[in-house]
């Protein structure tokens, strides 16, 4: 990794030349062995999601995606940017304590339109009703 230093501080330095800063930079070939890390560890049947709260830029998702991993969100935000990133909602799940009514009411009409998502998580009696 050493020897890469010098090739990873000039590509960093024309990022920040290029789009400003603060920049964010994904390094790609961590991400594809991240990814296969995932899959060897859980492999077929396990389901494999993404949490975009990690990562909410669409072309990330995209790409997690293509790596076999599914996307798992917690508001209508986060489900539009799997969906930007070409997620069927058959590959999203909804779950945890932050969703607004309005989130919920919008994953139940998803799914009366015949779109429903992989499942929702249902976090308390309050969310059920």
């Amino acid at each position: 990794m050493s020897d890469r230093l010098p090739d990873i501080a000039a590509a960093l330095r024309l990022a920040a030349r290029r789009f400003g800063t603060p920049v964010a930079v994904t390094d790609v070939g961590e991400l594809v062995s991240a990814a296969a890390a995932v899959r060897a560890a859980f492999p077929d049947p396990w389901l494999r999601a993404f949490s975009v709260k990690a990562n909410d830029v669409a072309a990330i998702v995209a790409r997690v995606a293509g790596l076999g991993l599914d996307a798992n969100v917690v508001s209508r935000g986060e489900w539009a940017v799997a969906r930007r990133a070409g997620l069927d909602n058959d590959r999203i799940t909804l779950e945890g304590v932050g969703k607004t009514d309005g989130d919920l009411r919008a994953a139940v009409a998803s799914a009366a339109d015949g779109h429903p998502l992989r499942w929702i998580a249902i976090e308390s009696l309050d969310e059920a009703r």
